[in-house]
């Protein structure tokens, strides 16, 4: 299932409101961040945030790394705003849509 997928299933049976709008989405898959972000193609302009953990690609089997992840972010029109990264690398990032949230 993708987050579209689910995300659709849940405002048609579970709320029972099509209008309802998710504004902040917060990922921590053990690297797989990006696969769930491309899972969310149609959600994507409603989150004014992305919350997620980081790390360089190199902790996970195929996981993202950092910059592959901020670069498909930054196409959807998403720009970091703050970033917590330790010594080994890893960390969380919070990035806003900027077609939202105005500087």
């Amino acid at each position: 299932y993708t987050l579209d997928g689910v995300s659709l299933y849940a405002k048609t049976h579970l709320l029972n409101q099509q209008d309802i709008i998710f504004d902040m989405l917060f990922i921590d898959v053990q690297g797989a961040e990006l696969e769930v972000i491309k899972g969310a193609t149609q959600l994507l302009n409603e989150f004014k945030y992305i919350y997620t953990e980081i790390g360089s690609g190199e902790g996970y089997k195929n996981a993202v790394s950092f910059v592959e992840l901020q670069n498909f972010l930054k196409y959807w029109n998403f720009e970091l705003q703050a970033v917590d990264i330790d010594k080994m690398g890893w960390g969380n990032a919070l990035f806003v849509n900027t077609s939202i949230i105005k500087r």
